[in-house]
């Protein structure tokens, strides 16, 4: 049995949930080290969320992929 051929639009969400899956480990790389100095207690927290936010973003698209298969 054959794989389904995606669509453009399917393949750039394929795309697009490759390429942050990448910068969600390198930014949880560096958030699991202790906080540089540079980096204010503010900047610091928001690099957090944007974590948080970027996971969330990967689950929405992770769901949406489900569907091309």
């Amino acid at each position: 049995m054959g794989r389904k051929k995606l669509q453009p639009h399917e393949q750039r969400v394929l795309d697009e949930h490759s390429e942050l899956c990448e910068k969600i480990s390198k930014l949880a790389d560096f958030l699991s080290k202790p906080q540089p100095s540079s980096i204010n207690d503010e900047q610091w927290f928001l690099l957090n969320l944007q974590l948080n936010s970027m996971s969330i973003y990967s689950n929405i698209l992770s769901q949406r992929t489900k569907a091309f298969f």
